[in-house]
This record gives C-alpha cells, sequence and structure tokens, in this order.
C-alpha cells in the first residue's frame, strides 16, 4: 500500500522514529462524516505538533494535537 518494497521509503521512516522518538501522520478519509474509509496518510513534522487537554459540553476531558497553534496562516 505505501510502496515501501519499491524504494527507501521504510527505512527512512525507521530512521526518523529512532532519531527523533515519535513520527506523527494525519489520517485521510473520504468522507469526514463518516470516517469509514481511510485513503491515505500524510505525514507531519513532529515539532509543529502541540498537546493540550479540550473540555466538551459535558465537561469530559480529550487529548487534542493542534498545529502550528497561534500562527495565522
Amino acid at each position: 500500500m505505501f510502496g515501501w518494497d519499491k524504494s527507501n521509503g521504510a527505512w527512512n521512516m525507521f530512521k526518523k522514529f529512532l532519531i527523533e522518538g515519535y513520527l506523527s501522520f494525519e489520517i485521510i478519509y473520504d468522507n469526514m462524516e463518516d470516517q469509514h474509509e481511510i485513503i491515505g496518510f500524510k505525514y507531519l513534522d513532529p515539532a509543529t505538533l502541540e498537546p493540550a487537554i479540550e473540555r466538551d459540553e459535558e465537561g469530559k476531558e480529550y487529548k487534542v494535537w493542534y498545529q502550528n497553534r497561534g500562527e495565522q496562516n
């Protein structure tokens, strides 16, 4: 699916994991409302992500990640 048998992509991802300690991806769905079928993954630079805790209307806490928080674009 990722074409790792045709290139050094798997090795490059493993190397990034060994050096940085974690990898981050955005999951791309075919339909945002249903979110049943994953059509791809997009690599994100982990340095641009920031964790946060949010609360919903009922007061339940959940963890979210913001990318480039505070930037205008």
